[in-house]
């Protein structure tokens, strides 16, 4: 998934709980911020609510730092929203990998108890797969080259 977002995934260090402390203060002061603005006040639709947490939220980026010069929003716009890049055309599909399925004699590879053909060159070979909601496909390597063979998924 990293991959295909473009970005990195750097994980907490073992035994250094510091270095979560600043997201999750972040996450409660903002939750304390918009909890608290709207606490005395009544929303009659779901837009209504969702418009006045905008303004909540809008309002605790705009409020300049303590200890330094700026806001959450200036430091998005100065730093951060140069660095972005659109996000992919083609939505992340999760997948899982099934290694070494032998195809069978009838030119068929079985997944879950259903069938799917198999071109017959590949008779007899070892086949993975990688299985999605709404596909299943067969890949076999090929002196370098990987051939593939998309089938439809039965649920």
């Amino acid at each position: 998934m990293a991959a295909h977002y473009s970005t990195a995934v750097l994980p907490g260090r073992v035994r250094k709980p510091k270095d979560k402390a600043s997201v999750e203060n972040t996450v409660g002061h903002i939750a304390t911020w918009v909890i608290a603005g709207l606490r005395h006040s009544t929303y009659t639709s779901l837009n209504e609510l969702r418009q006045a947490i905008r303004e909540r939220v809008h309002a605790y980026n705009a409020q300049p730092f303590q200890k330094r010069a700026g806001s959450r929003t200036s430091v998005f716009h100065e730093q951060e929203q140069p660095l972005l890049h659109p996000s992919p055309t083609v939505p992340y599909v999760i997948s899982t990998w099934v290694y070494g399925r032998k195809v069978a004699k009838n030119s068929y590879v079985s997944y879950k108890r259903n069938y799917y053909s198999v071109p017959v060159a590949y008779l007899g070979a070892s086949v993975d797969l990688r299985v999605t909601d709404t596909v299943l496909e067969i890949f076999k390597d090929i002196s370098g080259w990987v051939a593939m063979c998309c089938c439809p998924r039965r649920v």
